[in-house]
């Protein structure tokens, strides 16, 4: 993996979800996790505080859906990776719209997959 450092903001409604992915997350020296929130406004105002590269997001919420956040922002300046343990969310609408999608529960190599893609993303930025 690329050498730069990339911060990352994770948004889910499970705070167990949440640990899982920040000790997955941990194992990688290149990823600085720089918050949480556990419910998509939140995560909003995180992200506009933030300024996160990559954004870690469930997918089902109480409230608000993650895909939501397409709503929220002009101009998306952020990678997202999605994360759901609903199947049905696997259509091509959401892994189009995203540098990823992880079902629940994560897998580390999957997961190494799409933090390479989105590195490699940036680096054409």
């Amino acid at each position: 993996m690329n050498n730069f450092l990339l911060s990352a903001v994770i948004i889910d409604d499970e705070v167990n979800a949440i640990l899982d992915l920040i000790d997955l997350l941990n194992t990688f020296s290149s990823i600085n996790i720089i918050g949480t929130a556990t419910n998509l406004d939140e995560g909003i105002e995180l992200i506009k505080v933030t300024h996160p590269k990559i954004v870690f997001l469930d997918v089902d919420m109480p409230n608000r859906s993650g895909i939501e956040i397409f709503d929220e922002f002009e101009l998306i300046d952020f990678k997202i990776i999605f994360c759901s343990s609903k199947k049905y969310f696997t259509n091509n609408n959401i892994r189009n719209s995203a540098s990823g999608y992880l079902s629940k529960p994560l897998d580390i190599i999957k997961l190494h997959e799409h933090l390479e893609k989105v590195y490699n993303e940036l680096l054409v930025e």
